[in-house]
């Protein structure tokens, strides 16, 4: 009887000990810590306490090998995403993205928050499809060399970041374009404070597309005009200040827009230069007794129009 009891004791201590005990199903490590597994939203891990089946060190793992096979974080992640159950958000995770230590446990926390709270991949699935719920892909209309289009990919990712189609890439450059045109974008910050008003209007852009709202957009995208002096009424006072004066005009088309140096064949094509040299530059020389180039130029030309007497010989 003692030993029937002892047994019974042995098992309910034992199905305890299984109960409190979470099994990484990819790499095979037990844990008695849930904190070991991101948690999720995801009804399919309701009976493993709302935690995902894979050890954090393992999810890690696996995000590491789909950047290295994509070679896109942002398609990396968006098949953790699929693996675990979260809602996939390119917002929320460029934000986490800025966590360079906790990238995925970032990720995770912001998914208690704000709009994302409450959503699983399912709510990606039943969405409508944009860039925003689904992972980025590039496609393109050009036909050309394939090496070419990806160095020029390359470029575009190095400018303005990963997970952009190229329609969003040609808005970018085509925005940034238009600025540089109409201002002055030579400095470094400048640039960069370009580049982030035409990031801004992307996102504007997209939100609007999916009916979300850009308020908090709209307020960066001031905020940014605001820095580079290119609001509205930042602008009509800074040009009213600088076409005040002659002077401050001149200033601004040789800062902007200098004249370029012309060419050996265009820079004294009516030998204006030449004539200003040799007959007042070169005369004054001689005046003043100089010898020098000048002087020396004056002379010889002086000489094509040198009309000597002849000399007549009387006849005897």
């Amino acid at each position: 009887m003692a030993n029937v009891k002892k047994q019974q004791t042995t098992t309910t201590t034992t199905s305890k000990k299984e109960k409190n005990t979470y099994k990484c199903i990819s790499c095979g490590e037990p844990y008695t810590d849930p904190r070991n597994f991101f948690s999720t939203k995801s009804s399919i891990y309701k009976f493993n306490n709302f935690r995902v089946t894979i050890c954090k060190k393992c999810i890690e793992r696996l995000f590491e090998s789909y950047k290295a096979r994509y070679n896109d974080v942002y398609y990396a992640f968006y098949h953790i995403c699929v693996i675990t159950g979260w809602y996939y958000s390119e917002e929320a995770f460029r934000s986490a993205l800025g966590d360079d230590i906790d990238t995925i446990g970032c990720y995770v926390s912001r998914m208690s928050v704000g709009r994302c709270k409450g959503k699983t991949f399912d709510t990606n699935l039943m969405e409508d499809f944009n860039f925003k719920n689904k992972p980025p892909v590039v496609e393109s209309t050009y036909h050309g060399d394939s090496e070419e289009l990806e160095e020029i990919r390359k470029q575009m990712k190095q400018r303005w970041g990963n997970g952009l189609t190229d329609d969003d890439y040609e808005f970018l450059e085509q925005e940034y374009d238009q600025w540089s045109t109409m201002y002055n974008c030579g400095e470094k910050n400048m640039q960069t404070l370009i580049e982030e008003i035409c990031l801004t209007k992307l996102t504007i852009r997209k939100k609007r597309a999916a009916g979300e709202p850009v308020d908090k957009d709209q307020k960066s995208l001031q905020d940014f005009m605001g820095s580079c002096n290119l609001k509205p009424m930042q602008e009509t006072g800074a040009n009213a200040a600088e076409q005040s004066t002659f002077g401050n005009f001149i200033k601004h088309i040789e800062n902007d827009r200098p004249i370029p140096e012309p060419e050996d064949e265009f820079k004294d094509v009516d030998n204006i230069l030449k004539y200003i040299r040799i007959w007042f530059v070169g005369h004054l020389a001689k005046i003043f007794g100089k010898d020098n180039e000048y002087s020396t130029e004056y002379e010889l030309e002086r000489e094509k129009y040198t009309v000597s007497v002849p000399e007549v010989e009387d006849d005897i």
